[in-house]
């Protein structure tokens, strides 16, 4: 298993699960690489060994979430043949470090198309990446999240993916519904019954609930699952 270091302590550390996930398996290379000069410089490459990928997901964490938290999600993204790349974020704030993209993207430059995404804050800073840098993505995949008008992707051609719960307590219903007016017209909207905020990611929160969340209808492994099956949906197609 990928050994993980701890120097920086989470707000919300992964769950077992998701440092399950980091294991490498016959399907999948998991690996952890250095490249920024600051806090958190690492990022972790979910590889398929049986494919050679031609699309890259680079995917970034929540406020506060260690993004190992995600790991589970990256993995069975790598296992259905895409590259899928966890950066870590300074302080687990993507606020600090949505230019992050940019380096992986230099890294691996086999990668014919990429996409970005995000969770919650991470897919508002997923928004303003792909709307400071013109041309360098294909798609956007938003996980209980939306762009702010300040990086609305609605004058772009960038295919958009926008997955909720339709018991979000903070990305609720009613402001996904209103972000519609800063995404593109064909954004693939999808609304997964009884989910909530803290579903997306396997990480530890007191009553496995972030504060201001709505206790979920659906087990967990349904809402990862349902997420799974969209991105790969939505990933295929591009």
């Amino acid at each position: 298993m990928l050994t993980v270091s701890y120097a920086h302590a989470s707000y919300w550390p992964p769950l077992p699960e998701a440092l399950d996930a980091l294991e490498s398996t016959d399907t999948v290379s998991v690996y952890q690489q250095a490249v920024w000069f600051w806090i958190n410089n690492t990022y972790t490459v979910f590889e398929p060994r049986t494919t050679v990928p031609e699309t890259g997901f680079i995917f970034y964490c929540g406020a506060f979430v260690d993004p190992l938290a995600y790991a589970p999600l990256m993995h069975a993204l790598a296992d259905a043949g895409y590259l899928a790349m966890l950066p870590s974020m300074p302080n687990n704030m993507p606020l600090y470090g949505f230019r992050r993209a940019g380096a992986l993207m230099r890294r691996f430059q086999n990668i014919e198309q990429w996409v970005i995404g995000g969770h919650s804050l991470g897919g508002v800073m997923a928004c303003r990446f792909a709307r400071k840098r013109p041309g360098t993505v294909s798609g956007v995949v938003l996980l209980a999240s939306y762009p702010s008008s300040t990086f609305s992707l609605a004058d772009t051609d960038i295919e958009v993916l926008s997955v909720s719960g339709d018991l979000d307590g903070l990305s609720t219903p009613d402001k996904i519904e209103d972000s519609r007016d800063d995404l593109p017209d064909d954004t693939r909207f999808i609304v997964i019954t009884g989910g909530n905020h803290t579903q997306f990611g396997w990480y530890e929160c007191p009553d496995d609930l972030q504060p201001g969340d709505n206790p979920a209808e659906i087990t967990r492994e349904q809402r990862q699952q349902e997420t799974i099956d969209a991105l790969v949906d939505f990933l295929s197609g591009l």
